[in-house]
């Protein structure tokens, strides 16, 4: 059984939006099931409240793999997702790895080795900070300004819960998060705010190489085994 995004291709990273864990039990179980590694260069940053712990996704998959991960949410009370912009910045003086892969913690699974993640990073040229994406924007409102969005495909809209890039450059950008002064309930609202500011060498994962989105909106397609997510 195989996944692949929408152009044919595998990805790293399964991100199970709202009810979408419930929604796709085949992926979550082929997922959550899967040989994981995360190669030496790169720390894991995922956030899940105690209330939460024990369903959350990733935290579960990476237990079981035996794969460490920072979850600096853990004792948070009351949670609010603005935080983890927060969290993050808190936590990346903790992180020596050249890389850092901070993802949600709920409903988040990776698909497998991360062997080549870094590669699929460089294969957008000039990038150092990479979010998911998704196919509509959240919160619906346009912030950023995209002339070839058209162009980019389906999943043209930064989805902030899924993030993996370069461990200082991750830093510079979430500062820039953190300094917006707006009150909101959505972390990908200050960072969609933060992207259309500070732009330079931060995308979002239109192809799906590292991240696909499984969301309502997403299509699931099977083809003799092989399931598309377009």
């Amino acid at each position: 059984m195989r996944f692949v995004n929408h152009r044919g291709e595998d990805f790293l990273v399964a991100h199970f939006q709202g009810w979408s864990l419930k929604r796709n039990p085949v992926a979550a179980t082929t997922f959550m099931a899967a040989k994981i590694g995360v190669p030496a260069g790169i720390t894991i940053v995922t956030f899940a409240t105690a209330d939460i712990l024990a369903d959350a996704a990733l935290p579960r998959q990476l237990d079981a793999a035996g794969v460490a991960y920072l979850n600096p949410a853990l004792d948070v009370v009351p949670w609010r997702n603005p935080l983890k912009i927060t969290l993050l910045l808190e936590t990346l003086p903790a992180v020596r790895t050249e890389y850092v892969l901070a993802l949600d913690g709920r409903d988040v699974l990776l698909c497998g080795p991360l062997d080549t993640i870094v590669a699929r990073l460089a294969s957008y040229p000039g990038i150092d900070v990479l979010f998911g994406a998704q196919k509509t924007p959240f919160p619906p409102v346009p912030i950023e300004d995209i002339a070839s969005r058209q162009e980019l495909g389906p999943f043209a809209h930064l989805n902030a819960g899924t993030m993996f890039g370069k461990t200082d450059a991750v830093d510079r950008f979430y500062r820039h998060a953190a300094a917006i002064d707006e009150p909101t309930y959505s972390e990908q609202f200050l960072v969609r705010i933060a992207f259309a500011e500070h732009s330079d060498g931060v995308w979002f994962d239109h192809r799906c190489r590292i991240f696909q989105y499984f969301g309502t909106r997403a299509e699931i397609v099977e083809d003799d085994g092989t399931f598309m997510v377009r």
